[in-house]
């Protein structure tokens, strides 16, 4: 008879319960992430109907159709009764020209402002026209909305599955779909939502060991919208193990070939002019052309979300500050950045103390810290740490 490996669970039954009880915590935890998910998706949708109800745009709003949009004629022929708003409009509304007929782009160009470029990302309106194949109408806006809610979903799940790994807490499944990325995506029918979540399943599915699934949500990602390539390219480098080239090699060559294909077999149309621009002149045209008018607001939310405080410190023998109002730090001055100030209450240092907010760009390692009365900006330095633990009583 041949002699077992002593590990083996046949010859120590002692072990059968402990790998019992991880099966029953692995679906405990899994059923979490699936409720978390489900609830946050769900106040998502509440969130897109109270969008719908107050724009007063009925079922045009979620594709964000402008009468003087490219897909214009293309809604009127669909919804004669429905009266689009006196605007250009947004994406959703090329996604939506684009669903009616996904496999005929020379019959769907006249619908888009760049068909070449709207054609880069072909899998979102794929997938609603999977969902109603029968043309345009109320059932394509709904199949629009039900795949965006389903990437969310997918989202969410793959976050609380990477929270999970990380030893997070299971409830950040929640926020995800919450986000005002998600919502505003999803209230505008655009690939993003997909396309984020997508590219969070090829990190958690990495992180995990799942690289088959890693590999086909990263294919599918950049298939939805091109520039995910930059998640894969991301955990290779950051990885540096010779098993996750494929995570590049598959969705880099996939996407070259339907860019070459996108090149020979849909018509290159006229770029809009506003396509190549300036880094942040998106932004500054946002601010005063919607955000500063009171449109758009939710994007506006998704753009200053991540900004950060800073905090310095004034005060001597770790006196804690106590909170004095805003008057005398009012740099820098913006809507997205309002200047909070701390009075010390140490009797050797009379200074303000002040936080202000900072982007948490890639290149902005450290945050300008140092005491201001407001007359300039304060000083540069990387003292972060130290300041937390001066301020600790």
């Amino acid at each position: 008879m041949s002699e077992r490996h002593p590990s083996s669970s046949v010859l120590r039954p002692d072990l059968l319960p402990a790998a019992a009880a991880d099966q029953r915590d692995s679906e405990r935890r899994l059923r979490l992430h699936v409720a978390w998910a489900l609830l946050g998706t769900a106040l998502a949708l509440g969130l897109l109907l109270l969008d719908v109800r107050a724009s007063g745009n009925g079922i045009l709003r979620p594709i964000r159709a402008g009468a003087r949009g490219p897909a214009a004629p293309v809604i009127a022929r669909d919804f004669p009764t429905a009266s689009a708003p006196d605007e250009v409009g947004l994406d959703g509304q090329q996604f939506y020209a684009m669903a009616r007929d996904p496999f005929h782009p020379r019959a769907v160009a006249p619908a888009l402002d760049w068909p070449q470029y709207r054609y880069q990302r072909p899998l979102y309106p794929i997938l609603a026209w999977a969902l109603h194949p029968s043309g345009g109408g109320p059932g394509l806006v709904l199949a629009l909305v039900a795949v965006s809610l389903a990437g969310i979903f997918i989202g969410a799940l793959a976050l609380g599955a990477l929270s999970d790994s990380l030893r997070g807490p299971p409830w950040l499944a929640l926020l995800y779909p919450l986000l005002p990325g998600m919502v505003w995506a999803l209230t505008s029918s655009a690939a993003d939502a997909l396309a984020v979540s997508l590219s969070l399943v090829t990190v958690a599915a990495t992180i995990r060991g799942r690289l088959t699934l890693a590999w086909a949500a990263a294919i599918a990602a950049v298939l939805t919208r091109e520039t995910t390539i930059l998640v894969p390219i991301a955990l290779v480098l950051a990885r540096r193990r010779k098993e996750d080239l494929p995570l590049v090699i598959l969705p880099g060559l996939i996407l070259a070939a339907w860019l070459v294909f996108v090149r020979l077999g849909v018509p290159a149309g006229d770029p809009p002019s506003e396509g190549l621009v300036l880094p942040l002149s998106g932004l500054l045209d946002a601010l005063h052309s919607r955000w500063l008018h009171g449109k758009e607001l939710i994007g506006m939310a998704s753009r200053c979300r991540r900004w950060r405080w800073a905090c310095s410190c004034s005060s001597g023998g770790g006196a804690r500050p106590s909170c004095a109002g805003s008057s005398g730090c009012n740099w820098p001055s913006s809507r997205c950045a309002v200047a909070r100030c701390w009075a010390t209450t140490s009797a050797a240092h009379g200074r303000r103390s002040c936080c202000w907010p900072w982007p948490s760009w890639p290149w902005s390692a450290a945050p300008p810290i140092g005491t201001h009365d407001g007359s300039s900006p304060p000083k540069r330095s990387t003292a972060l740490a130290r300041c937390a633990e001066r301020r600790r009583p």
